[in-house]
Protein backbone atom coordinates (compact mmCIF):
# COMPACT_ATOMS: atom_id res chain seq x y z
CA UNK A 1 0.00 0.00 0.00
CA UNK A 2 3.07 2.36 0.61
CA UNK A 3 3.77 2.66 -3.41
CA UNK A 4 0.29 4.40 -3.21
CA UNK A 5 0.16 6.17 0.05
CA UNK A 6 2.27 7.78 1.99
CA UNK A 7 2.25 6.01 5.86
CA UNK A 8 3.38 7.60 8.90
CA UNK A 9 3.61 5.41 11.67
CA UNK A 10 4.71 6.70 15.17
CA UNK A 11 3.44 10.37 14.85
CA UNK A 12 1.27 12.36 17.61
CA UNK A 13 -0.86 15.33 15.41
CA UNK A 14 -0.42 18.69 16.53
CA UNK A 15 -2.18 20.44 14.34
CA UNK A 16 -4.77 20.02 11.64
CA UNK A 17 -6.56 22.55 9.50
CA UNK A 18 -8.56 22.69 6.45
CA UNK A 19 -7.17 24.65 3.64
CA UNK A 20 -10.18 26.79 0.98
CA UNK A 21 -9.28 24.24 -1.67
CA UNK A 22 -10.39 21.28 0.81
CA UNK A 23 -6.75 19.89 1.43
CA UNK A 24 -5.47 19.11 5.15
CA UNK A 25 -2.37 20.20 6.59
CA UNK A 26 -1.38 17.84 9.05
CA UNK A 27 1.78 19.09 11.52
CA UNK A 28 3.03 16.01 13.38
CA UNK A 29 5.67 15.12 15.87
CA UNK A 30 7.45 11.82 15.20
CA UNK A 31 7.12 10.04 19.04
CA UNK A 32 10.68 9.28 19.83
CA UNK A 33 12.97 12.29 18.20
CA UNK A 34 9.98 14.95 18.56
CA UNK A 35 10.80 16.09 14.82
CA UNK A 36 8.00 18.10 13.23
CA UNK A 37 6.62 17.32 9.86
CA UNK A 38 4.16 18.89 7.87
CA UNK A 39 1.92 16.52 5.38
CA UNK A 40 -0.79 18.10 3.24
CA UNK A 41 -3.44 15.92 2.46
CA UNK A 42 -6.53 15.11 0.66
CA UNK A 43 -8.33 13.24 3.24
CA UNK A 44 -6.42 11.26 6.74
CA UNK A 45 -7.03 8.43 8.40
CA UNK A 46 -6.25 8.33 11.84
CA UNK A 47 -5.99 4.71 13.60
CA UNK A 48 -6.02 4.83 17.29
CA UNK A 49 -5.41 1.02 18.07
CA UNK A 50 -7.81 -0.87 20.26
CA UNK A 51 -7.66 -1.15 24.06
CA UNK A 52 -9.27 -3.69 26.60
CA UNK A 53 -12.60 -2.13 28.52
CA UNK A 54 -11.38 -4.05 31.80
CA UNK A 55 -10.95 -0.47 33.46
CA UNK A 56 -14.55 -0.53 33.82
CA UNK A 57 -15.29 -4.20 34.23
CA UNK A 58 -12.64 -5.03 37.03
CA UNK A 59 -12.53 -8.58 36.51
CA UNK A 60 -9.59 -8.48 39.51
CA UNK A 61 -13.07 -8.52 41.47
CA UNK A 62 -13.99 -12.14 40.40
CA UNK A 63 -10.43 -13.37 40.72
CA UNK A 64 -9.95 -13.39 36.72
CA UNK A 65 -6.18 -12.23 35.02
CA UNK A 66 -5.26 -10.10 32.69
CA UNK A 67 -2.09 -9.81 30.88
CA UNK A 68 0.11 -6.57 31.24
CA UNK A 69 -2.18 -4.43 28.76
CA UNK A 70 -5.44 -5.37 30.41
CA UNK A 71 -6.59 -8.14 28.67
CA UNK A 72 -8.37 -11.06 29.88
CA UNK A 73 -6.27 -13.90 30.15
CA UNK A 74 -7.61 -17.34 28.48
CA UNK A 75 -6.25 -20.89 28.37
CA UNK A 76 -6.76 -22.57 25.05
CA UNK A 77 -10.41 -23.62 26.00
CA UNK A 78 -11.27 -19.71 26.13
CA UNK A 79 -11.59 -20.29 29.71
CA UNK A 80 -10.34 -17.60 32.32
CA UNK A 81 -8.14 -18.33 35.39
CA UNK A 82 -11.24 -18.85 37.13
CA UNK A 83 -13.11 -21.96 36.28
CA UNK A 84 -16.25 -22.14 34.72
CA UNK A 85 -15.83 -18.22 33.02
CA UNK A 86 -14.92 -17.55 29.53
CA UNK A 87 -13.96 -14.47 27.82
CA UNK A 88 -14.13 -14.56 24.30
CA UNK A 89 -14.38 -11.21 21.50
CA UNK A 90 -12.66 -8.12 22.30
CA UNK A 91 -12.41 -9.35 26.19
CA UNK A 92 -9.49 -11.47 25.52
CA UNK A 93 -7.70 -9.42 22.69
CA UNK A 94 -6.43 -12.25 20.96
CA UNK A 95 -7.83 -11.00 17.45
CA UNK A 96 -9.54 -8.38 17.17
CA UNK A 97 -12.44 -9.11 14.82
CA UNK A 98 -16.14 -9.56 14.17
CA UNK A 99 -15.55 -13.19 12.68
CA UNK A 100 -12.95 -14.29 15.52
CA UNK A 101 -15.26 -13.10 17.98
CA UNK A 102 -18.22 -15.48 16.85
CA UNK A 103 -16.02 -18.14 15.97
CA UNK A 104 -14.99 -17.76 19.58
CA UNK A 105 -18.54 -17.35 20.80
CA UNK A 106 -19.24 -21.18 19.21
CA UNK A 107 -16.25 -22.64 20.80
CA UNK A 108 -17.64 -20.97 24.12
CA UNK A 109 -20.83 -22.41 23.62
CA UNK A 110 -19.37 -26.00 23.03
CA UNK A 111 -17.04 -25.80 26.50
CA UNK A 112 -19.39 -23.72 28.79
CA UNK A 113 -22.79 -25.17 28.05
CA UNK A 114 -22.06 -28.37 26.52
CA UNK A 115 -19.07 -29.07 28.53
CA UNK A 116 -16.89 -30.18 25.40
CA UNK A 117 -13.24 -29.80 25.92
CA UNK A 118 -12.76 -27.75 22.29
CA UNK A 119 -9.34 -26.00 21.87
CA UNK A 120 -10.08 -22.80 19.88
CA UNK A 121 -7.91 -22.55 16.21
CA UNK A 122 -6.98 -19.76 15.31
CA UNK A 123 -4.28 -21.38 12.29
CA UNK A 124 -5.85 -19.14 9.55
CA UNK A 125 -7.66 -16.14 10.42
CA UNK A 126 -8.42 -14.07 7.41
CA UNK A 127 -8.36 -9.83 7.53
CA UNK A 128 -8.91 -7.41 4.91
CA UNK A 129 -8.73 -3.76 5.13
CA UNK A 130 -11.15 -2.39 2.74
CA UNK A 131 -8.86 0.61 1.23
CA UNK A 132 -7.58 1.06 -2.30
CA UNK A 133 -5.53 -0.69 -2.64
CA UNK A 134 -7.19 -3.35 -0.57
CA UNK A 135 -5.21 -5.04 1.49
CA UNK A 136 -6.11 -8.78 3.16
CA UNK A 137 -3.83 -11.74 4.20
CA UNK A 138 -4.89 -15.69 6.27
CA UNK A 139 -2.75 -17.89 7.99
CA UNK A 140 0.07 -16.76 9.70
CA UNK A 141 2.48 -13.58 8.34
CA UNK A 142 6.06 -14.08 6.48
CA UNK A 143 7.66 -13.10 10.49
CA UNK A 144 6.03 -15.91 12.29
CA UNK A 145 6.31 -18.26 9.53
CA UNK A 146 10.75 -17.39 9.26
CA UNK A 147 10.46 -18.32 13.19
CA UNK A 148 8.27 -21.20 13.12
CA UNK A 149 9.93 -22.96 9.87
CA UNK A 150 13.36 -21.38 9.16
CA UNK A 151 14.23 -18.36 7.10
CA UNK A 152 15.88 -20.96 3.94
CA UNK A 153 12.83 -23.02 4.21
CA UNK A 154 10.20 -22.59 1.07
CA UNK A 155 7.01 -23.05 0.22
CA UNK A 156 4.88 -23.89 -2.56
CA UNK A 157 6.35 -20.84 -4.96
CA UNK A 158 10.01 -22.56 -4.76
CA UNK A 159 8.68 -25.80 -5.71
CA UNK A 160 9.17 -27.04 -9.08
CA UNK A 161 5.95 -29.05 -10.62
Amino acid sequence: MSEYIKILTNYEAIKVRKEDNGQKIIVAKEQNSREEVKVTADEILVATGRVPNTDILHPEKAGIKTDLKGWIMVNEYLETSQPNIWAFGDANGNYLFKHVGNYESGIVYLNAILKEKVKVDYHAIPHAVFSYPEIAGVGMGEQKAIEKYGKDRGGPRSQTF
